[in-house]
């Protein structure tokens, strides 16, 4: 992928692998990836990130650089391929267009930023995309308004989630995944938490999610896990349709004792 290709290109190329085809473009589709795989690094080295790329991350994200040595930020970015890098909480200084400029001087794609705590001079034109870190859930706003109000590059979402939650996904996390990502058109990045593992992928997958990205050491084995299990995915039918926002769920054969309860009700 170009240096100058934003993170919608990359997205766009999951979408076309999502939506159903005909003819000769069917056969073509078959090719593309069916989720994107992002990679969250404890350590930014460019061995980290050249492993992490390896191992099949299309996006590598790095934290708190603030774009002062951009020789070092650059490395990084070569090490990084053809994944692109991103840097999630970027350490804004007095000059906030400054710090973007030197991100975009070493080749750095994007930067996941907070809202509340990113200086609005930060939309200025002179930096990488930014794209907006927000929690789902509770009573907070809806994540896709927000990030149309603003035009940004995309949304990254984390859940908000009780402490007596599932410790994968629940219902809710479901819904909330399939609402925010059905109802965007900007790329969206769901940050899961660490209950979330590639068995989760393909539940995530038949609720409207393009990209997950998971926390990684230097080894990047679990990057690998994820990317198999999206080579795993089945197709099944429509993806991101926002007249349907109701969270699909596993397919589970019930049980004889539920079927009685069934029974009993009637």
């Amino acid at each position: 992928s170009s240096m100058s290709s934003t993170l919608s290109d990359l997205f766009k190329e999951i979408r076309r692998g999502r939506t159903p085809q005909f003819g000769f473009a069917s056969r073509a589709a078959t090719n593309t990836e069916k989720m994107l795989v992002a990679a969250i690094l404890s350590t930014a080295s460019a061995s980290a990130v050249s492993s992490a790329a390896s191992a099949g991350a299309r996006i590598v994200l790095i934290a708190g650089a603030d774009g002062k040595d951009p020789d070092k930020l650059s490395e990084l970015v070569k090490a990084a391929g053809s994944a692109k890098l991103g840097v999630i909480d970027p350490k804004f200084d007095s000059e906030p267009e400054e710090t973007l400029a030197g991100l975009k001087a070493a080749g750095v794609h994007f930067c996941v930023v907070k809202p509340d705590q990113t200086p609005a001079r930060a939309l200025a034109d002179e930096g990488p995309e930014l794209v907006i870190a927000l929690e789902i859930g509770g009573s907070l706003p809806s994540p896709a308004r927000l990030a149309s109000e603003l035009s940004t590059g995309g949304l990254a979402v984390s859940l908000v989630r009780a402490q007596d939650s599932a410790p994968s996904l629940s219902l809710t996390d479901l819904g909330l995944l399939r609402q925010t990502f059905s109802g965007s058109r900007q790329p969206v990045i769901f940050l899961a938490h660490e209950g979330v593992t590639p068995a989760d992928i393909q539940l995530l997958y038949d609720n409207s999610v393009e990209c997950i990205a998971i926390k990684t050491n230097a080894t990047a084995s679990e990057i690998t896990k994820f990317v198999a299990a999206v080579r795993e995915i089945e197709p099944r039918g429509r993806r991101r349709s926002s007249e349907d926002l109701m969270p699909v769920l596993p397919r589970v054969k019930q049980s004889a004792e539920a079927e009685e309860d069934g029974d009993d009700e009637e």
